[in-house]
């Protein structure tokens, strides 16, 4: 699915259809836990339809990023010496945030601190929409590059009222463009705030603010909070704190520095020495347990851990033993139902890092806790983890088909989808070709061409596959090789790998 030339064939497949316009699918929602055990919303569509968002919104980067204040600091444009990457890496680019709020900090008395709430889902895309067309006239270009960056705008937008939460509102999240869209839709609050005189620096969603005096942040938190509003947005209150520069701990807890050792630990892997690396080990192995036991698990200094752990169980050049994640990966296995809005964190982690049947037999009396499992999106990612780590239990087949059976087109099905194809029998991988007719969504139909490969054409996937079959996923099966091969094993990756991570941070 990855394949330039049939995304591309996708994409061409589509404009011929609807001639010359794009007509995009209808996302489908999945509810994500967050901390606190609350509930932000996920959309997914296709690969090849997140491909176009991506190319429609780096189209405007160029253009547009100019334009917002050097105070802003997340989704940047990358430099041109990183050109192979569109935006700046998120960990330095976090850094130059706070490293700038403390130097702002070192004439003011107080930190006003703050972020906004439900940020994507309230930013509205007809004044999205406007906000960049009323730009037009600052963009450094000809008047016919503005001309096709119209063309740019007009088809993102369509596709944006099927992509969104609405048709109004609602940006996709955890993606790259939708965060620089954002900014974009903060423009009028961040040139605002700047030219009422605030030292004011963001980062999405997360606002600082220096001040002379307490009275001065309450100041300022009302004109942000009247800015916001002009855009539909407010900031959460439950989050938003007055901090006095005389109270440190707490001046670096809104902050987000992070512990003392993940400074030290930062500061050795960017030295790319294999050997002062090494020495790294005991002290990220110590701090990623104290989190854990902690329950710091939402923690930038937790995520950093874990995509660290990551990167050693992955990468060639250092020989860990199983020993060195022993400690750590029973933790981690805790913190799947006590922490469920870091699944994502936390199953990457257990793919990579050597386990036990013990360990994994401890997922799967999880996704079969009805009292415990009740995050689909979890459970779709531990299925999948299920399926990676290659764990054939005949009992779980039985409740994965259970599943299928029961359950409507959503993120659990798609999980037992996968694991049922992968260890279950030919009959019941023609039993989901049977049922394939319940699932409409890219995700819920990806899972089952993926769990049927080993079944012939004719007759289940000619009868009951074919007529069903989205437009964005026809020709998948016929690429498949038919040998079974659910899922692609971890890459290995080079330290330089390990450190471009970092991005995705």
């Amino acid at each position: 699915m990855l394949d330039n030339e049939h995304i591309e064939a996708i994409l061409r497949d589509n404009f011929a259809r609807n001639e010359g316009a794009f007509k995009p699918e209808k996302r489908a929602l999945f509810n994500i836990p967050k901390n606190n055990f609350t509930l932000r919303y996920g959309l997914e569509i296709s690969l090849a339809e997140r491909a176009l968002y991506h190319a429609l919104a780096a189209r405007l980067v160029p253009l547009y990023d100019p334009l917002i204040p050097w105070c802003v600091f997340s989704h940047r444009a990358a430099e041109k010496s990183e050109d192979r990457y569109l935006f700046r890496r998120a960990i330095p680019a976090w850094q130059d945030f706070t490293g700038v709020v403390r130097d702002g900090l070192t004439s003011a008395g107080f930190l006003l601190s703050t972020d906004l709430t439900n940020y994507f889902e309230n930013i509205d895309l007809k004044k999205l929409h406007e906000t960049l067309i009323d730009l037009l006239p600052e963009l450094h270009t000809d008047s016919g590059e503005k001309a096709v960056i119209r063309t740019y705008i007009a088809s993102l937008f369509e596709c944006l009222k099927s992509w969104c939460y609405s048709e109004h509102a609602g940006l996709p999240q955890n993606r790259d463009a939708s965060s620089f869209l954002a900014n974009i839709y903060m423009l009028p609050v961040d040139r605002a705030m700047i030219d009422k005189g605030y030292r004011y620096f963001r980062y999405m969603d997360d606002i600082k603010i220096a001040c002379d005096s307490e009275h001065q942040a309450r100041q300022a938190l009302k004109a942000l909070s009247l800015e916001l509003r002009k855009r539909g947005l407010a900031v959460n209150s439950g989050k938003t704190e007055i901090v006095p520069l005389t109270q440190t701990a707490e001046v670096s807890k809104c902050l987000d520095v992070g512990e003392a050792e993940l400074q030290q630990i930062d500061s050795i892997w960017q030295t790319r020495s294999l050997r002062s690396i090494s020495r790294s080990f005991p002290l990220l192995r110590d701090l990623s347990q104290r989190l854990l036991r902690g329950g710091e698990v939402g923690s930038r200094a937790f995520r950093y851990c874990i995509r660290r752990l990551e990167a050693l169980a992955s990468c060639p050049e250092f020989e860990v033993p199983d020993a060195y994640f022993a400690p750590i990966t029973p933790l981690v296995i805790d913190a799947l139902s006590t922490h469920p809005a870091a699944t994502d964190e936390l199953a990457r982690y257990l793919r990579a890092v050597p386990t036990t049947n013990h360990d994994l037999d401890r997922v799967a009396q999880l996704l079969q806790d009805d009292g415990r499992n009740y995050y689909t999106w979890q459970n779709y990612r531990l299925w999948a983890l299920l399926v990676q780590k290659d764990f054939n239990q005949s009992e779980l087949v039985t409740y994965a088909m259970s599943v299928v059976q029961d359950q409507p087109d959503c993120a659990t099905r798609c999980g037992a989808t996968l694991y049922a194809g992968a260890f279950g029998s030919k009959k019941d991988r023609e039993e989901i070709a049977q049922r394939f007719g319940d699932l409409e969504s890219f995700m819920g139909q990806r899972a089952a061409l993926l769990a049927i490969q080993e079944l012939h054409y004719a007759p289940y996937i000619r009868k009951h596959v074919q007529p069903k079959l989205r437009n964005d996923l026809k020709n998948v099966y016929r690429s498949f090789n038919r040998q079974g091969v659910y899922v692609a094993p971890p890459l290995p990756v080079s330290i330089t790998g390990i450190l471009d991570t970092e991005r995705a941070s």
